[in-house]
């Protein structure tokens, strides 16, 4: 009788786990596509109030459109102060990740062909291109692990919004020719209310609802002045964007190199007297998309050849090891692992490399990896290799953090780590970072860490 009652216990048991666990999937299965539905909405609400957002009509004729041009590195015209800061980052991409540059770059003439000619046909840069390599390394089959796919990592929401079908068994965010087109339409869309590329490019990253949250509290549309509101995340992907566009365009006869020369010039003589472009207007936006024709700011050409042996345009992309870019998938950095921060003290040597992703190109056979990337090459003296530890870390903290609560020289921490700006951005070749620490610094830093996690998360 006893071991009847037990028996039935037992069963009600697990009968009610059962049914308790079905519920809960239940439960978190709406809510992840009540988030969805409800993010597709406030996207919807922010596209489709150009009045309120200082953007023009989304409708109407938009073959008067003035779509300007995409700004790269050394024109002081468009970047102003801070010229120097995106020459820097250039430099630092280039030659963390110039054996991945170097694959995308031989592998890129069919998708880029392809990409050229949908441009062209909307009268738009096609220096835009160059978003699909960082956000796919131009892979057809990417997938990120917030659910983007294609080559052009658009999430299901913006594709059907796009026209796209997205389904099981039919997703054409795969589909090169139907996710370009749709993929250019949003661009499209994003630069009728936003009026700036870059703006545009972190739109596309973060979706358009933070960047205007980001333009409402600072009241203004250049990128450099909201880029502290935006997620880390984007303001790295904007960064790599400009990086890339500048190599394929005007660098690419240094990829094979490894580094950019240290006399070249990025900028261009006529540019040096040029006053800064100030930051576009609500009015000057509302003008150029109810058909006032604006004066076309000129393109800047090409100074190096993409592709040696093609008779493809003079285009060409670059890549970031997949981890975002940081989503850093990339050229999009791939997805960090979800266990905790790995934090190890290890003797200082020169940064090991690191293996980079596969890279596939549309159309053509998977290419090997390459090589790890070339680390950044630093002259330390001997009285610096023996106060300096280094420290394995997988979630970036900021010097400027680390030098006001910890009380440490942020110049020091720059000089010994002068790539660290790749891994802050989630641009980084690999999932680690091997931080050069001062030694008589590491206890109190390996006490604070969890600390300083934190506050970064409210940075």
């Amino acid at each position: 009788m006893q071991v009847k009652v037990i028996l039935s216990t037992v069963l009600i048991s697990l009968a009610l786990n059962t049914s308790y666990a079905q519920k809960a999937k239940s439960t978190a299965s709406a809510k992840k596509n009540d988030k969805e539905k409800t993010t597709t909405a406030s996207m919807q609400e922010v596209l489709q109030s150009p009045a309120k957002k200082g953007g023009g009509s989304t409708s109407g004729d938009r073959s008067v459109i003035d779509y300007g041009h995409v700004p790269l590195a050394g024109e002081k015209s468009y970047f102003g102060e801070k010229n120097d800061f995106v020459t820097d980052f250039v430099r630092k991409y280039m030659e963390m990740n110039n054996r991945t540059l170097s694959c995308v770059q031989n592998n890129s003439s069919t998708p880029f062909s392809l990409i050229d000619n949908i441009l062209e046909q909307k009268k738009m840069p096609k220096e835009l291109k160059y978003l699909a390599v960082i956000e796919s390394a131009l892979n057809h089959k990417a997938v990120s692990h917030a659910g983007a796919v294609g080559p052009w990592q658009l999430m299901s929401g913006t594709a059907q919004m796009m026209g796209l079908k997205v389904s099981r068994k039919n997703d054409e965010r795969t589909d090169w020719t139907k996710s370009t087109n749709a993929a250019i339409k949003y661009l499209d869309l994003l630069y009728s209310q936003l009026n700036d590329w870059l703006l545009v490019i972190a739109a596309y990253n973060s979706g358009p609802v933070p960047v205007q949250k980001a333009i409402d509290r600072t009241g203004s549309h250049n990128f450099w002045d909201i880029k502290e509101y935006l997620p880390k995340e984007t303001q790295g992907h904007v960064l790599a964007f400009i990086a890339t566009a500048t190599i394929f365009e005007n660098l690419g006869k240094f990829i094979s190199l490894g580094s950019i020369p240290v006399d070249f010039k990025f900028t261009k003589d006529k540019d040096d007297d040029l006053p800064a472009v100030p930051a576009p207007s609500a009015e000057g936006i509302a003008a150029k998309n109810t058909g006032v024709k604006k004066e076309v700011t000129p393109k800047p050409a090409a100074t190096a050849p993409v592709k040696p042996g093609t008779t493809a345009p003079a285009t060409k992309t670059v890549a970031t090891a997949a981890a975002s870019a940081a989503k850093p998938a990339t050229p999009a950095p791939a997805p960090k692992p979800a266990t905790a921060p790995v934090t190890t003290v290890a003797k200082p040597t020169t940064a090991a490399p690191v293996a980079a992703p596969t890279i596939v190109a549309a159309s053509a056979p998977a290419v090997t990896a390459p090589a790890a990337p070339k680390p950044v090459a630093v002259a330390f003296t001997d009285d610096e290799l023996k106060n300096m530890s280094i420290l394995r870390i997988e979630k970036p903290i900021s010097f400027d953090l680390i030098s006001q609560e910890l009380g440490i020289d942020k110049k020091l921490l720059n000089r010994w780590n002068p790539d660290y700006e790749l891994f802050l951005y989630n641009k980084y070749a690999a999932p680690v970072y091997k931080l050069r620490f001062p030694k008589d610094k590491v206890d109190v830093f390996l006490q604070k860490k969890e600390a300083l996690l934190k506050m970064m998360k409210t940075m």
